[in-house]
């Protein structure tokens, strides 16, 4: 897998991602999520600008599946999608976020959810 979108992305969107790892790396047991083969990077096109995203998946006992999604459009849009999946045992929403930016230094959108299991 080609370098980290983290180190090409908006900075916001760079630190966000790694406050992520690290909370969880801090707070839970993590262990390895298997992404499909060929889903962990992708390199595309999307309307004729070059697409790429970047897939991190894990699990924990508290939660079934957490996935940090980071994308790249172009060269003027960087996304960072991530949603906490709990497992049934837990009393634990879903947990999903999105951050979208502008390399010019602007956040055109953050979206936050909580939905019940």
């Amino acid at each position: 897998m080609p370098a980290s979108l983290r180190n090409r992305q908006h900075a916001l969107i760079c630190q966000l991602a790694e406050c992520i790892e690290k909370v969880w790396q801090t707070n839970l047991d993590l262990s390895p999520y298997r992404v499909p083969e060929g889903l962990g990077y992708i390199e595309g096109h999307l309307e004729g600008e070059k697409l790429v995203i970047e897939n991190l998946c894990y699990q924990a006992p508290q939660f079934r599946k957490l996935h940090l999604e980071l994308a790249q459009v172009g060269s003027g849009l960087d996304i960072l999608h991530c949603v906490m999946f709990p497992n049934p045992e837990y009393a634990l929403p879903i947990f999903g976020a999105d951050i979208v930016g502008g390399r010019g230094g602007a956040i055109s959108a953050a979206i936050a959810d909580l939905s019940p299991v």
